[in-house]
C-alpha cells in the first residue's frame, strides 16, 4: 500500500483481538466483541458486529489524524438500521469530530463539526446484501460536499455546506462499528476497510 493509504484492515484475523493494519503505519486496532465469520467477507474472513457494544479501536496515531481531506471504503452487510443509526467509522472526541454512518431511513450521513457540515445521500444501502460503500471529502473549502458511493455509483447528496474554523480531531481515536462516545454500533458484517 502507498503512503496515500493511512489505514488498511482486512479483518481476517480469526483470533485474539489484533485488526491488523496492513499500511507501513502499522495502526493495528483492538477489537472489542467482534468476531470472525466467513460468512459475507470478500476474501477469508469478516468481522460481524452485534449492534450492542462491538467495535474495533485503531488508536489515534498521528498517521491518521487531522486530515482536511478523507476517502473511507469498506464493504458491508447491514442486518438492521431501523431503530437506531449505525456507525460505519468515526473519530470522535465532544468538540471534534467526523462520523460516516448509516442513518435509520438507510441513507448515508457524513457529519463534520470540525467544518459544522452534516450531509446525507439521497439513495439507500439495502439490509441483508454485500456492498461495497465509500465516502470522500476535502474541507478545505465550505462550498465542497462530501461524495457517497455504493458499489461505485454515486448515492447522491443533500445537505449544507461546511463553515466554521477547522478544529483538530487529534485528541480522539478512530473507531469502526461505534463513534467511541454513543451506544449507536453497527449490526452485521464488515470487510476490507480503507481510509486515506
Amino acid at each position: 500500500w502507498d503512503s496515500n493509504f493511512k489505514l488498511v484492515s482486512h479483518l481476517s484475523e480469526t483470533s485474539g483481538t489484533n485488526a491488523v493494519d496492513s499500511t507501513e503505519n502499522e495502526n493495528t486496532g483492538t477489537a472489542s466483541g467482534t468476531t470472525a465469520t466467513s460468512s459475507d467477507a470478500i476474501a477469508g474472513y469478516a468481522r460481524d458486529f452485534d449492534g450492542v457494544d462491538d467495535n474495533i479501536n485503531f488508536g489515534s496515531a498521528t498517521s491518521v489524524d487531522a486530515f482536511s481531506q478523507k476517502t473511507i471504503s469498506m464493504w458491508i452487510v447491514s442486518d438492521s438500521f431501523l431503530s437506531s443509526a449505525r456507525q460505519l467509522m468515526a473519530k470522535q472526541t465532544f468538540s471534534a469530530h467526523w462520523q460516516f454512518r448509516v442513518q435509520t431511513t438507510g441513507k448515508f450521513r457524513y457529519n463534520d463539526r470540525s467544518t459544522i457540515g452534516s450531509w446525507e445521500s439521497t439513495i439507500t444501502v439495502s439490509t441483508g446484501t454485500l456492498q461495497l460503500v465509500a465516502m470522500t471529502y476535502d474541507n478545505t473549502s465550505t462550498s465542497t460536499n462530501p461524495i457517497f458511493y455504493i458499489n461505485g455509483a454515486s448515492a447522491g447528496i443533500t445537505g449544507s455546506s461546511n463553515s466554521g474554523a477547522l478544529l483538530s480531531d487529534a485528541t480522539s481515536s478512530i473507531f469502526i462499528g461505534t463513534d467511541g462516545a454513543s451506544a449507536i454500533d453497527f449490526d452485521g458484517r464488515m470487510d476490507e476497510i480503507r481510509y486515506s
